[in-house]
């Protein structure tokens, strides 16, 4: 690992430790990284979840139905300065991430924003409680983590390999974090 990974490593892992749930935006000062323009990744939801489509974006939902959270795409700033949509689509598990208006295959040079990750379950819209050994609080805390590793696994880890961004990394955290955090505090 490069030290501009360990160092963004550390401040995503730090991120995590702080139970935000908002992702945050690939900054780089050293200039425009490279983005694969069309990724496929298959997951493997937890028992009792599956994947769905949600706008240009996707879900886990229960076998009800019910949405349990949520993650769309952000978009990609090229290095002639022009906005290129990131959209999804959903077969089954398999989501196809496509950079809207950049060449076909290969990738393109630019910035990514990031995208938005939401959990749907009511106890997640609630006051943070104050107690740490509060179930609803450690349940919270669990996820973050796992949707922030997530995220810095599919965008800062990848980068250098024009790799797949954060919002799609976030969403593998969204799946991991049902499967070890469980689909409700």
């Amino acid at each position: 690992m490069t030290p501009r990974l360990r160092a963004l490593s550390a401040v995503v892992c730090a991120l995590a430790a702080s139970a935000s749930l908002t992702t945050t935006a690939h900054a780089d000062s050293q200039g425009a990284d490279k983005w694969a323009v069309t990724v496929t990744r298959t997951f493997a939801p937890p028992p009792g979840t599956h994947v769905a489509p949600y706008g240009y974006g996707a879900k886990v939902t229960d076998d009800a139905g019910r949405t349990l959270g949520t993650v769309v795409p952000g978009e990609v700033e090229d290095t002639s300065g022009n906005i290129h949509l990131i959209t999804w689509s959903v077969t089954g598990n398999t989501v196809v991430q496509t950079i809207q208006g950049a060449p076909p295959g290969g990738s393109i040079e630019g910035t990514m924003s990031p995208g938005t990750t939401s959990l749907a379950d009511p106890a997640s819209l609630l006051p943070r409680a104050a107690n740490d050994d509060d179930p609803k609080a450690k349940w919270r805390k669990c996820m973050n983590q796992q949707v922030i590793e997530g995220a810095l696994l599919g965008g800062v880890a990848t980068i250098e390999t024009g790799g797949e961004g954060a919002a799609l990394g976030a969403f593998g955290g969204l799946m991991l974090g049902f499967g070890k955090c469980g689909l409700h505090p």
